[in-house]
């Protein structure tokens, strides 16, 4: 992370073995809300799809990632198809606001 390759390490967490994955669930809101942040200044101009971003932050399916942006106050536009986009003007001023809460481990 120190170099800020955010696709490494969502395709690390999507991959890890034994019990990597579990170690990487307690800080990854954190980094998806970072990687969402530059994301957000990048894409200002064209918006992101919702399938796509749900592919890169390594969610299960598009309605967690969903739920997670919702949660964060993100704005979405609904394109003539069944497809969404995430509204990155709008959007990044509450990704901006956005605790950088890590969860707790379960014991």
């Amino acid at each position: 992370m120190a170099q800020g390759n955010y696709g490494r390490f969502f395709k690390l967490y999507r991959v890890a073995p034994n019990k990597g994955m579990s170690l990487i669930e307690v800080f990854v809101d954190k980094i998806r809300i970072m990687c969402l942040q530059k994301l957000a200044i990048g894409f200002v101009a064209t918006n992101i799809d919702m399938n796509y971003l749900s592919l890169l932050l390594a969610f299960d399916t598009v309605e967690h990632c969903t739920k997670f942006l919702t949660d964060r106050g993100c704005v979405f536009i609904k394109d003539g198809s069944k497809t969404s986009r995430l509204d990155c003007k709008a959007s990044l001023v509450h990704l901006k606001k956005a605790p950088m809460k890590l969860r707790r481990c379960k014991k």
